[in-house]
């Protein structure tokens, strides 16, 4: 964040003191390359912040699904299962 205020203030500087010096060229020239060293400096700041979000998001979406997961859990009803505890009337005589 320092480096973005510095910035600023050496920009407004810049386009101040080609306010009063009124050159045309010069000033195109200036704009040009402050303009180049904003876009570097988004590219610099998007390279380095961007994993950072993806991990944060993800590690968020993974807690939110950890939380409903258990709580489903949690709140489950909790009986016999008919299909376990089935009684079938099986004979020896299949089985073998």
């Amino acid at each position: 964040m320092n480096y973005n205020k510095i910035f600023l203030i050496f920009f407004s500087v810049l386009v101040i003191s080609s306010m009063c010096l009124n050159e045309a060229e010069e000033i195109q020239k200036s704009y040009k390359k402050m303009f180049r060293i904003m876009q570097q400096a988004n590219e610099e700041t998007t390279k380095t912040n961007l994993p950072n979000e993806i991990y944060y998001f993800t590690m968020i979406g993974l807690v939110l699904v950890l939380y409903f997961s258990v709580m489903a859990l949690l709140n489950m009803n909790i009986q016999k299962s008919s299909i376990l505890y089935a009684k079938y009337g099986t004979s020896k005589s299949q089985i073998e």
